[in-house]
């Protein structure tokens, strides 16, 4: 099996009939344009496949996955330094600051 990525950002995977549930099971899409090709323009699906990629691509998947490992972390966070500003004499209890702490970085990603 071999994991490329195209120029239109297109990730696809080549295996045989017999390997095609590896494919499947990852999320990618049979490409019938293409003889013994899986494709997928997500990140997320090629990330399941990261170890049948060249090194550099495999780099790029892997990144990309731990950056959703470490939201997934900080998403679960219960606490938060961050100062948020709110109404005079209110404040925020620790998980709703962890969880605006949280949105307003995401928005800052995107």
């Amino acid at each position: 099996m071999r994991l490329v990525k195209t120029s239109e950002d297109v990730f696809v995977l080549q295996c045989t009939f017999d390997e095609r549930l590896v494919a499947k099971e990852a999320g990618m899409i049979w490409n019938k344009f293409a003889p013994k090709c899986w494709a997928t323009k997500s990140k997320n699906v090629a990330a399941k496949l990261a170890r049948f990629a060249s090194p550099e691509l495999r780099v790029e998947l892997e990144g990309k996955k731990k950056l959703q490992e470490d939201a997934l972390v900080e998403s679960r966070a219960e606490s938060s330094d961050a100062v948020i500003p709110c109404p005079e004499g209110m404040d925020y209890l620790p998980f709703q600051k962890a969880g605006i702490a949280y949105a307003m970085k995401r928005l800052v990603a995107l």
